[in-house]
């Protein structure tokens, strides 16, 4: 972070001092010489020189984990790719550093060597690394346990994992020996530095130090990207599965839940009820979950209770569109847009929390086009023809005529087990 220091002493631009020409010389005429020191200003009244400030600490980080002990490694890496990286990167930093120290002023200084204490222990890359060393392991355990509450989808976490887990073997050794190469060198160079505080040697620490950063995330950035990003999606699902078993409504036979986000349905009316948008592989449901105030006191809640209400349902048959739209200064809200046919509701507006509109939107195509099957995980000793078998069971019972106005109806198989009537809008399951 920037310190805020204001220079301890500046320049009094008015001396208050009367310039005087210098006496004409009474020696002979000859080459007329300049003097030596300012006329008309005493050298009492000359600024003293800035006294330096202290330097600023750098804070002692200790690994928790220890760190090999081999020597530094050639340029050339395992891959090529990590050492290839740094090396450009260290040339394109020095490029600049001359230029950058020229213009650097004292709290620039400050500035800079306040970050570079903390990036010099390379605290981010130790913290992915030990987030890497026994994370895959628990992410397996909680695929393995979902797996065993019954979730149906996502089959490719699974394989996911067995790839980032032999991808971070690989690279685990590069990132070690470069973590250990790089404090071992630049720890040191920052404390020279921050007591010297020249600004050459402050920008040439800082190119360095870049340079390291720049390598060591070269030999693993593709794997911590996909360690955190598989992360959120197991805990998306965890979530799920906690929010179906809370929820005031079951699931029908054969329906597996996809997804579900904390949303707010901002044009159901006068209120915009918050709760939990569920995407199953037969419906879109809503069901409004939160705390209502039950009194006020001088606009103070005093009493609240918990709405907990199933707010809509329809089959996944019945959503026409899908969309995304933004409203607000510069489109800072973002809303997801769901049309309907038939039913009482033609439309939905719903502003989504903590995932993205984007993928919701793709994903409930995913699932109305039928493409979500493609995501259905296999148990292991399951009979996939007597599942088609009971399937095809399930649907010969089907209505084929309304049960309210009689009119036919057309029942595709695989989709929900309930139809709605296209004439009265009748919903009938079996």
């Amino acid at each position: 972070m920037p310190v805020d220091r204001k220079p301890k002493h500046e320049k009094n631009k008015s001396t208050g001092v009367v310039k005087k020409k210098p006496a004409p010389s009474t020696a002979s005429k000859g080459p007329e010489r300049r003097p030596t020191s300012k006329p008309g200003v005493s050298s009492s009244l000359k600024p003293k020189p800035a006294s330096k400030p202290k330097p600023t600490p750098r804070p002692s980080v200790t690994s928790s984990k220890p760190e090999p002990t081999a020597s530094r490694p050639s340029a050339r890496a395992s891959t090529g790719r990590p050492a290839a990286a740094g090396a450009a990167a260290a040339g394109a930093a020095a490029a600049g550093a001359a230029a950058a120290a020229g213009a650097m002023t004292a709290e620039e200084i400050d500035s800079q060597l306040h970050e570079l204490a903390e990036e010099v222990t390379f605290t981010d890359e130790k913290t992915a690394v030990a987030d890497l060393e026994g994370g895959i392991a628990d992410l397996q355990e909680q695929v393995a346990h979902v797996r065993s509450l019954g979730y149906r989808y996502k089959n490719y976490l699974e394989r996911k994992l067995e790839t980032l887990e032999k991808k971070w073997r690989e690279a685990e050794p590069t990132v070690r020996r470069e973590l250990n190469v790089a404090e071992n060198e630049l720890a040191p160079m920052y404390d020279r530095v921050a007591q010297s505080r020249n600004a050459r040697q402050v920008a040439d620490l800082r190119a360095r130090v870049d340079a390291a950063r720049s390598s060591i995330n070269a030999a693993f950035s593709n794997v911590r990207q996909t360690f955190y990003q598989t992360g959120q999606q197991i805990k998306e699902v965890v979530w799920l599965l906690e929010q179906v078993d809370e929820a005031s409504f079951d699931l029908a036979s054969g329906e597996n839940p996809v997804q579900a986000v904390e949303a707010e349905w901002v044009d159901y009316g006068s209120e915009e009820p918050e709760g939990v948008l569920y995407l199953t592989d037969q419906r879109l449901i809503f069901e409004q979950k939160q705390k209502v105030a039950t009194k006020k006191v001088l606009f103070v809640t005093t009493e609240s209770e918990i709405v907990q209400e199933l707010l809509l349902e329809t089959p996944v048959d019945t959503i026409d569109e899908v969309k995304t739209s933004k409203k607000g200064v510069l489109g800072g809200k973002k809303f997801l847009d769901i049309a309907f046919s038939g039913g009482n509701v033609l439309g939905a507006k719903f502003q989504i929390k903590g995932q993205d509109n984007e993928a919701w939107a793709t994903l409930v195509k995913h699932v109305t086009s039928g493409e979500i099957s493609r995501e259905r995980f296999v148990f292991e000793g399951e009979d996939l023809e007597a599942e088609q078998a009971a399937l095809e069971e399930a649907f010969a019972e089907a209505p084929t005529q309304c049960s309210s106005c009689g009119a036919p109806v057309e029942v595709d198989m695989g989709a929900e087990r309930q139809v709605t009537c296209e004439y009265c809008g009748t919903i009938m399951r079996w």
